[in-house]
């Protein structure tokens, strides 16, 4: 059932939705995966900030650990993401091995979801704003995981490339004077 949903998710949702955005920006999904990490990192380090406001110095030291953990975790994603786009670079007609290789880190986060909704439904209503960040934070983390799965487009022009294009040669026409014809001819 869990591998249906992965492939459901993959295949209907976040492929197209990283097609559609690499034909318009020309930007792939490692792309928006890597800023899906950043997003949901920095989110999660003003979570544990948040939370360590008046906590005791134990509890400080506990949640600069878990920052700390978080940002390395960030960090090799951000590096994966980065290999696996150096991959799709040199073999566009191969598949994307993240899409089988961490088919068990997604099946894990599709599992853990009910729990981690009703976490942060509690905290919501504890912490508004930190249960605000803790949204942002997992359906960031969320995305990017699904996103190194998706197998990205061939290169190609994108839709903003070609209209700046069409609009750099539409300046350049009008900037430029027509030559003069030569008298006597």
């Amino acid at each position: 059932m869990f591998l249906r949903i992965d492939d459901f998710l993959i295949d209907r949702v976040f492929e197209p939705f990283a097609h559609k955005f690499q034909r318009l920006t020309g930007k792939t999904n490692f792309w928006l995966a890597k800023w899906g990490v950043v997003i949901g990192a920095s989110s999660l380090g003003v979570a544990l900030v948040g939370f360590s406001v008046g906590s005791s110095p134990a509890l400080r030291f506990l949640y600069l650990f878990f920052l700390i953990i978080a940002l390395l975790s960030a960090t090799g994603a951000w590096l994966q993401a980065e290999e696996l786009e150096k991959t799709s670079v040199e073999f566009p007609e191969s598949a994307n091995a993240a899409r089988y290789s961490r088919m068990a880190t997604r099946i894990v986060i599709l599992l853990s979801t009910p729990v981690n909704l009703l976490f942060v439904l509690a905290l919501w209503f504890i912490w508004p704003f930190i249960g605000v960040v803790a949204v942002v934070s997992g359906m960031s983390l969320f995305a990017a995981e699904y996103l190194l799965a998706c197998t990205p487009l061939p290169p190609g022009t994108s839709k903003f490339r070609e209209l700046l294009n069409k609009l750099l040669w539409k300046a350049h026409d009008a900037l430029t004077p027509n030559p003069e014809p030569a008298p006597g001819v």
